[in-house]
């Protein structure tokens, strides 16, 4: 059984029931095999240039060393999930320290089997990479508000206050908004539809997840991406954006303010 990003641990707990027996006879059938060489080709019945030292126990790798090796590629695949698993429950602290009890809970019912010392700690491995992740995001006090990655958010807002302006606010609020910072004050958001003369939610869509696609906003955004964009971001009558979805749904590949957003996402 393999491990998967519902069940991170899934091979552990497949391995430690079923398999890790049969690693055990095939580190036991390894061993044989050099025994047997070893005796077959050492000893003075045996030419000199042919000769082998002969076996010994501590010149063999240990059990411990053997499991490390068959499953080492498997470790990193959980680990992988896991990290997953966090980055996927950002914003959400409750859900964060629901799955760090949940994934605790199965590493301590694989500790109570018994194991081996390698495979004992392995788990105990797991459970310092789970911890490290659990009290790094849960001491993390969670908005909504942007991260803007290796750009300056200075940047970007004299981008989107060029004419035609795409926002209204301060810089000083601005930078707030996309530097994780409590927002006070929202941005508004300027574009109107051009068929409706309504607040365009589309062209924000957009906006957003351009800056996301290329880079420029931390991929576990798209989880929570109309959470933030309410958290962040007024229409231009300085009233809540509603039906964010819906808008997605009717979003044209060639939308209003599409090219002058592209000329934005470009120039940073």
């Amino acid at each position: 059984m393999k491990s998967t990003l519902e069940n991170p641990l899934a091979f552990f707990t497949d391995y430690i029931n079923h398999g890790i027996s049969s690693d055990l006879i095939k580190y036991k059938q390894e061993k044989k095999v050099v025994r047997d060489y070893a005796n077959a080709f050492s000893g003075d019945h045996v030419p000199f240039d042919e000769r082998t030292l002969p076996f010994k126990e501590s010149n063999f790798f240990t059990i411990d060393e053997f499991i490390k090796r068959e499953i080492e590629d498997e470790v990193n695949i959980s680990k992988n999930f896991i990290e997953q698993g966090f980055e996927k429950r950002f914003s959400n602290n409750n859900e964060l320290q629901s799955y760090s009890k949940f994934l605790n809970l199965k590493l301590a019912q694989l500790s109570e089997i018994d194991v081996t010392n390698q495979l004992t700690l392995i788990l105990s491995e797991f459970k310092s990479f789970i911890n490290h992740y659990a009290v790094s995001t849960t001491k993390y006090q969670f908005n909504y508000s942007f991260c803007l990655l290796k750009k300056n958010p200075s940047n970007l807002y004299n981008l989107l206050t060029e004419k035609p302006e795409l926002i209204k606010c301060s810089k000083k609020d601005f930078i707030n908004a996309f530097t994780s910072q409590e927002v006070r004050v929202k941005i508004k958001w300027l574009p109107i539809s051009k068929r409706n003369k309504k607040p365009n939610k589309t062209s924000l869509i957009y906006f957003i997840d351009e800056l996301i696609n290329k880079g420029f906003l931390p991929s576990y955004m798209v989880h929570d991406v109309y959470k933030h964009i309410k958290y962040v971001f007024l229409d231009v009558n300085g009233e809540e954006f509603k039906h964010l979805k819906q808008s997605r749904q009717n979003m044209s590949e060639n939308h209003d303010f599409k090219n002058r957003i592209d000329s934005v996402i470009s120039s940073l």
